[in-house]
């Protein structure tokens, strides 16, 4: 949530072509493009500030709850769903019931870069990917909206095309949305990322499918941000 390989190394990774070979597509360059360049943007954004003070206000539970396990694609079928996280943190987020977990042996083949997420959720011809990276860069909850800014101007300036930005909260905290098409040669790739700040650190999750996926897919990828649930 992927190609401003113009902007740095990245790390979100972008679906496996459908059409061609899935496994001559050199993943492997562009898969990290994103959340990396995302993360780098954060290291880069947070060096800047001059301050980082932890936001202090009242927490409260969230409305979200298990029972909302079906997502719904853009041909109008329900995908059965299940919340996934990472062990350890407090925020979940729906994923179809079919994908499959990536071993940390897929994710370093695929990924090819120490910038590589943390947990990857893959359809069954690896070419949708749900990818969550463990909080790492400092970033406060009340930088959130300096940051979407910097990493708008970070892709735009990369190429990206159809980027559009968004800023929402859920219990409490900021979170930050944006979406874009980048190209790799002839493919183009929708991207579609959230981060927030979680424990005073920048959490990334991100969507990734090819851009003529995106009538199908692109609506799962909404719906899948829509039930983030952050639990803090």
């Amino acid at each position: 949530m992927a190609e401003a390989r113009k902007a740095n190394d990245a790390k979100a990774k972008p679906a496996s072509a459908t059409a061609k070979s899935t496994n001559n597509f050199p993943w492997k360059i562009i898969i990290g493009i994103i959340v990396a360049a995302v993360i780098i943007a954060g290291a880069i954004f947070c060096i800047i500030q001059l301050t980082n003070k932890k936001d202090e206000g009242n927490k409260v539970e969230d409305d979200k709850t298990e029972t909302a396990q079906t997502l719904e694609n853009g041909k109008g079928s329900k995908l059965e769903a299940k919340y996934i996280s990472l062990d350890g943190y407090n925020y979940k987020i729906l994923a179809p019931s079919d994908f499959t977990e990536m071993s940390a042996d897929q994710i370093a083949e695929d990924y090819g870069t120490s910038e590589a997420p943390d947990l990857v959720m893959t359809n069954k011809d690896n070419t949708v990917n749900l990818a969550l990276s463990k909080p790492e860069n400092a970033l406060s909850d009340s930088q959130i909206s300096d940051y979407l800014d910097a990493i708008e101007e970070v892709f735009d300036t990369a190429g990206a095309k159809e980027i559009k930005t968004n800023l929402t909260e859920i219990n409490g905290h900021k979170v930050g949305e944006i979406k874009m098409v980048t190209d790799y040669t002839d493919e183009d790739i929708f991207n579609h990322m959230v981060f927030f700040s979680y424990d005073g650190k920048l959490a990334v999750i991100s969507f990734n499918c090819l851009d003529d996926m995106r009538s199908e897919w692109g609506k799962v990828g909404e719906e899948m941000m829509k039930s983030l649930v952050i639990n803090q």
